[in-house]
């Protein structure tokens, strides 16, 4: 029937020969208008599935925005059906909730529910909604940029290029935002004490004081160490005390529960209170003292006794501080005994960990502070003061004339600068926005001389540079595969060696036509489609696995693809295989027309012949891609553009190959432009070799299974990681110095530090900004500055070189501000959507992960492949919460190309080691990656049985299809050969090029089983005799379409442009799976073939003696 249809519509396109050819050029002109109107983007359109609720309340102390603002939004989003993960994190005034869900849902929907419940929590008096924010590539800047002006200071250009740059840019269409960063200029006098007062580069900046308590002598009677409250041990952890039992406790530590959770005390059982030592004892307010039992009270009294020194007499200096400030001061090691012992950043610490202490202040200790130290108090609590003392606090600020920057310090390549990022609409073309803002960058330099724009970061010319190199690829594995066909159907004629001109262009054509028309698909499918799919979606949704098959075909036709190299990466993959059909169709109108029949017969029973074949071999190439539109996922999500473009591609080839090709071959191919049909020197060398493999069926299969075995070995040891890395590759060099220096010290420091780097070959731009440390504050507070802070982002110039690079700057960075202050690491944009390292560690008992975290990153340090490794638990004042239970996140950088492997023997490393109750698990970035690892195994299986359910459809056999199955494990050798020698990882790329081999390997094979039938049923051969002239007959098109696709291929493989990398892996798995599939298809088929046949042969001999 199917058979018939095809005919049919072979036999109306030589009936319309003027229709079907016009159609072609209409179809093949709207493709190429189509190219030209797609969108170009670097990569598709990735919205990660996660919201981020943002809460601000500033003022307000860790603890109790983690109790009455954090945990009962945990709470709530715990009730959210498709909410699979939260993670919060918790500081002074802030809020950080991650709420994440599986892909490939409705995201618009979820958050709905997000923001109904954020809408509906009830939240402290005075405190504004928490916002929602979400993320995706392309909310990266489309440009960033540096500006500087000779003649002009930071401040006038500042304010030159907000009245007039900014508005210029945001005029043009497509531009969404444009910040601007950068601009702080440091007094004279500032740079002067800086210059004075900073670390020699040799010498390490002065170590931050060791935040521990203080020992206090030992009492005589003294009990043995007694455990704290749990909750106690988790607020003291998070604010950087690691301590579990209460001998450690001293009067600080108490002072500040007193004033900031009195209701804490309540948990202390007399036996703990026995076991502090005096000093802590000394500071329990005399309410909690009196509300113990007399017996307890008459212990402690006796206790205090025993160790008062005797009493003093003595007048109060007006600069004294409060007892409870010395105490403070006692125990982190710091004298704290006058407010001259003050200083800005002790001020920002009270106000942060006990707020409460401030109340205690007296007004002379007020009026003798330093201007610096005033000018940091906060706001409500100078407000909450006495009017005329608030008056005099005023003029002594004012009259000082304090530096408080108000925002970064930005330089490029060492000059003052300010920084400007161009951000774009989500639907914006980059390509085309980008060329419209350097092009009125261009007209503002030339209007105002002395302006000058440097270009640090801007994605449009990689994105040319990627298409253009991608479609340059494909041009050339284009002519290769023409090349392949010119080649083949050539031949001696007369004593005369004759080019097949005519035949090659016949098939060569199918390869533009079926580029274009899928080009053309992108394009205007989706717009007629959608009307149609959407109804259908709603109404399956519900439906297990007719909802998720109806979902899988909605995507499949209703996707707006735009140019990306991984859309054009599957146009190249595919250039190779849209010429298959073609070729086989050309090839046996080829024998055909040199067999003699007439120009018509030979056409429509050419086509005819292996119409089927075709089909089966074009679908079987098509569905290996539908389980990842069923699977979701990251991968499903990456990559189904990829396997859209292929199917548009490889639909529009089987279109062409039964339509416009036969009618080309009829219009311009002729006997006597053929050579005649002779047995060619390939056949003479197979039919031999293949009638031995026939004869020695064991020896056949055991080779194969020798090498199959030593290629899963090389598979073991290639390196596995998630995606190869691509795009630009930068140094980041993080600063974090101790809250002593101020913005004039760090930067004095950065400057040595650029001094320093500048001399090094091999890198590029240097970009340096000062007062932002680059994580959440630069994230979620553009306007917080931090001034020992810095983020230094260092380009280079060949990417080969980075792990070489980044040791030397990283000696350098660690000489410059101390090894403890400062991380270096290099990325690029696919470390950055895909890459990085994340162990969790998680329990409901917090002090397990106090004492397990020095262990742990011990045990980390010590795998081969990580480095710099740091936990969150010393965030002072700091609480992470992974789905509502306490935890510690351990972060570090990734040394090695085989990622996923070292993440696993980390991950083992920590269980190991781990105490029974916590529990290790990936962070959120790795185990995405492991878990798209993980589905694109499962992906390729789901393929093989697909596969395999159109072989049983084709063949009406269930065991003739199986005997075609054997050619995917020899797919894998080639796969396994290539990896090595090419040196490449493991990665997604390359799995989805094995789930390609899956669809692309047998279509080999149907082509000649599908012979082998034909001689069967119709001309009564034996099955050796018909597997030997199925070979013979099949040997030139299966050759012609395996080299085709492969040449095609090596210009991808061998990846010249950037653009290349991410299908350069996948491309060098289908080169070698298809070489070792191709060659040992021809025998292992075969030789499977005549033992399965004789198998089933003997069953139905049995059953027929059974009927007997």
């Amino acid at each position: 029937m199917i058979e018939k249809l095809f005919n049919s519509i072979t036999r109306g396109s030589l009936r319309f020969k003027w229709v079907t050819i016009t159609l072609s050029v209409f179809l093949m002109v709207a493709g190429v208008f189509a190219f030209t109107q797609l969108n170009q983007e670097l990569i598709p359109q990735i919205e990660f599935p996660q919201t981020i609720i943002l809460a601000l309340n500033p003022g307000m102390d860790a603890d109790t925005m983690l109790n009455e603002v954090t945990m009962p939004l945990e709470e709530a989003l715990s009730h959210i059906e498709d909410v699979v993960n939260v993670e919060t994190t918790t500081s002074s005034g802030l809020s950080v909730t991650v709420v994440r869900n599986d892909f490939g849902l409705d995201q618009e929907e979820i958050r709905a529910q997000i923001q109904a419940v954020v809408d509906a929590i009830e939240l402290p008096e005075g405190m504004e909604k928490p916002d929602l924010l979400t993320f995706s590539f392309s909310d990266l800047p489309l440009a960033s940029i540096s500006i500087s002006s000779e003649g002009s200071s930071l401040q006038e250009l500042k304010d030159l290029v907000e009245a007039k740059v900014v508005p210029e840019l945001e005029l043009i269409a497509g531009v969404a935002a444009v910040n601007i960063s950068g601009g702080q200029e440091l007094p004279a006098e500032e740079e002067e004490v800086a210059v004075e007062q900073s670390p020699e580069p040799t010498q390490e900046p002065t170590e931050e004081p060791t935040v521990e308590p203080t020992e206090e002598p030992p009492v005589e009677g003294e009990v043995e160490s007694v455990a704290m409250p749990d909750s106690w041990i988790a607020a003291m952890a998070a604010q950087g005390f690691p301590i579990t039992t209460v001998d450690q406790l001293n009067s600080m530590i108490i002072a500040g529960f007193a004033a900031s959770a009195p209701e804490m005390l309540d948990e202390l059982t007399p036996e703990m209170v026995l076991a502090m030592p005096v000093g802590a004892l000394a500071a329990l307010p005399e309410e909690f003292i009196a509300s113990m039992s007399p017996e307890v009270q008459a212990q402690l009294m006796e206790k205090l006794a025993s160790t008062a020194p005797p009493v003093v007499e003595e007048e109060t200096h007006p600069s004294t501080l409060p007892a409870a400030w010395q105490a403070a001061g006692e125990a982190q090691g710091i004298p704290l005994n006058t407010v001259d012992d003050l200083t800005p950043e002790l001020i920002q610490g009270f106000a942060s960990f006990a707020p409460e202490m401030l109340d205690l202040l007296t007004p002379d200790n007020l009026l003798l502070m330093a201007p610096e130290v005033l000018a940091v108090l906060p706001e409500d609590y100078i407000a909450s003061l006495d009017a005329d003392l608030q008056a005099e606090l005023d003029e002594i600020i004012q009259s000082a004339a304090i530096f408080i920057p108000t925002t970064t310090i930005n330089r490029a390549n060492g000059n003052p600068s300010l920084g400007m990022s161009i951000f774009m609409d989500k639907e914006a073309n980059t390509v085309s926005v980008s060329h419209k803002v350097f092009e009125k960058l261009d007209e503002l330099e030339a209007a105002d001389p002395g302006l000058e724009f440097e270009i640090v970061f801007e994605q449009a010319s990689f994105i040319e540079e990627s298409i253009s190199g991608v479609t340059r690829e494909g041009g050339l594995g284009a002519i290769f595969a023409v090349i392949v066909i010119l080649s083949f159907l050539s031949g001696r004629s007369n004593g005369k060696f004759k080019l097949s001109w005519r035949s090659t262009l016949v098939a060569g054509l199918s390869i533009p036509l079926s580029v274009f028309m899928a080009f053309a698909l992108f394009k205007w499918l989706p717009v007629v489609s959608d009307p149609v799919f959407t109804p259908l979606v709603d109404a399956t949704k519900d439906i297990a696995v007719l909802g998720g098959f109806i979902n899988a075909l909605a995507t499949l036709f209703t996707s707006k693809l735009t140019l990306n190299i991984m859309t054009l990466s599957g146009m190249t993959v595919a250039v190779g295989r849209v010429v298959d059909d073609s070729i086989v169709v050309l090839e046996n109108i080829y024998r055909h027309i040199q067999r003699g029949d007439d120009q018509r017969t030979s056409v429509l029973k050419g086509t005819r012949d292996v119409s089927i074949a075709i089909f089966a071999s074009t679908v079987t190439t098509v569905v290996v891609f539908l389980p990842i539109g069923l699977m979701g996922g990251l991968v499903g999500e990456f990559f189904m553009p990829f396997g859209i473009a292929v199917t548009y591609a490889l639909s529009a080839s089987f279109l062409v190959a039964i339509t416009i090709v036969p009618l080309l071959a009829f219009l311009f191919i002729r006997k006597e432009h053929l050579p005649p049909a002779e047995e060619t020197r390939m056949q003479k060398i197979y039919s031999p070799i293949l009638s031995w493999a026939l004869g020695h069926k064991g020896a056949t299969l055991a080779i194969a299974g020798v090498l199959l075995i030593g290629s899963v070995f090389l598979f073991g040891t290639r390196p596995q990681a998630f995606m190869p890395d691509f795009g630009d590759v930068r140094i980041s060099t993080t600063v974090d110095l101790p809250n002593e220096y101020n913005m004039a010290d760090t930067n004095a420091l950065t400057l040595e530090f650029e001094e320093a780097i500048f001399d090094i070959e091999g890198i590029g731009s240097v970009l340096t900004e000062i007062g932002s440390g680059g994580g959440m504050e630069s994230i979620f507070l553009g306007s917080a500055i931090n001034q020992s802070a810095a983020t230094i982002s260092i380009g280079i110039e060949n990417a080969e070189l980075a792990t070489e690079l980044t040791a030397q700057i990283r000696q350098k960075a660690e000489k410059t501000f101390g090894v403890d202050h400062v991380v270096v690491s290099s990325g690029s944009l696919s470390s950055q959507g895909f890459g990085g390292f994340a162990l969790v560690a998680s329990a409901e008992n917090f002090v397990k992960l106090v004492d397990f975290n020095d262990t742990a990153i011990q045990s980390l340090n010590d795998v081969d492949g990580l480095a710099n490794i740091s936990s969150n638990l010393y965030d002072t004042g700091t609480f992470l919460r992974v789905d509502g239970e306490p935890a510690i996140r351990f972060g570090g950088e990734l040394e090695t190309k085989d990622s996923l492997r070292v993440t696993n023997k980390a991950r083992e490393a920590l269980a190991e080691i781990a105490p029974a109750g916590i529990t290790i698990s990936e962070g959120f970035e790795s185990q995405m990656q492991s878990e798209g690892f993980a589905q694109t195994f499962q992906a390729i299986g789901i393929s093989i049985g697909m596969v395999y359910l159109v072989m049983v459809l084709t063949f009406n056999s269930f065991i003739y299809p199986f005997t075609i199955l054997f050619s995917l494990p020899l797919a894998v050798i080639g796969a396994a050969v290539a990896l090595w020698l090419s040196d490449s990882i493991l990665g997604l790329s390359s799995m989805v090029g094995m789930m390609m081999l899956v669809g692309i390997v047998v279509t080999n094979a149907i082509v000649l089983v599908s012979r082998v039938q034909v001689n069967r049923k119709e001309r009564g051969l034996e099955t050796k005799a018909a597997l030997l002239e199925a070979g013979r007959t099949r040997l030139r098109p299966i050759l012609m379409t395996a080299i085709a696709a492969i040449l095609a291929l090596v210009p991808l493989a061998i990846g010249f442009s950037e653009g290349a990398i991410i299908a350069s892996e996948l491309a060098i798995v289908v080169i070698g799976g298809l070489t070792t599939s191709t060659f040992l298809t021809l025998l292992i088929v075969p030789v499977m073939f005549n033992i399965l046949d004789r198998f089933s042969k003997n069953g139905k001999k049995g059953k027929e003696k059974k009927a007997a």
